[in-house]
């Protein structure tokens, strides 16, 4: 398979673990990845819940900005300094359901949820209703490009499998200092993750940032 193509199947079923080398990957393949991340559609208004799209909105355009979003996805961390570059990005790239209602993501925003999916996929997340779990993305100051670049020189020469060791280890000892909000049970389930993680020789597959 060549370095930066994804076969989608139905609905979405991806390969997340067929990663690029850092030589496969180049500032200047990031950045015109990130240009098809922009939507030729105008961003529908959001009142509610739900999303207003304006006439004409082409859907069928869109298909393209998430094919993106998953070839960025596969680059793995050897795309995450020229990503960060991108996190201030405001222009409009999709739409979709954030959990509890519909949401407008920006370019910037999709780039940066391409790292943070990758860092802490969503096997670490909880139900809908409960105390999120502790965000290491949020401990890194990932948001913040400078404190992400600094923190991108300290890691990168780590695989995505030894980052995502890194966050849940993070995670589960934040947790230990909460027992009145994460129970013993779900602490539990993700040191059986960790382990998992730890004997194979693969990443957790990345999580995505819509509720669908």
């Amino acid at each position: 398979m060549r370095c930066g193509t994804w076969f989608l199947l139905s609905p979405i079923v991806l390969f997340p673990h067929l990663l690029c080398s850092a030589e496969d990957v180049t500032k200047e393949k990031v950045d015109a990845l990130v240009a098809q991340l922009v939507s030729p559609n105008k961003a529908p208004e959001i009142p509610s819940a739900s999303a207003r799209y304006p006439a004409g909105y082409d859907r069928k355009a869109q298909e393209k900005v998430y094919e993106t979003f998953f070839s960025l996805q596969k680059l793995g961390p050897p795309a995450f300094p020229y990503l960060i570059e991108h996190f201030g990005d405001k222009r409009y790239s999709f739409t979709d359901d954030a959990g509890s209602a519909a949401r407008n993501w920006s370019v910037g925003a999709a780039c940066y949820d391409v790292v943070r999916y990758q860092l802490q996929p969503d096997k670490t997340w909880r139900g809908l209703g409960k105390t999120p779990r502790p965000s290491y993305p949020g401990h890194i100051k990932l948001h913040d490009p400078k404190s992400a670049k600094h923190w991108w020189e300290t890691h990168k020469g780590k695989s995505l499998r030894e980052l995502q060791t890194e966050a849940l280890e993070w995670i589960i000892a934040e947790e230990t200092h909460m027992p009145e909000k994460y129970d013993d049970e779900e602490t539990s389930s993700l040191r059986d993750l960790l382990k998992t993680l730890r004997a194979e020789d693969k990443p957790l597959d990345p999580g995505v940032p819509w509720a669908r």
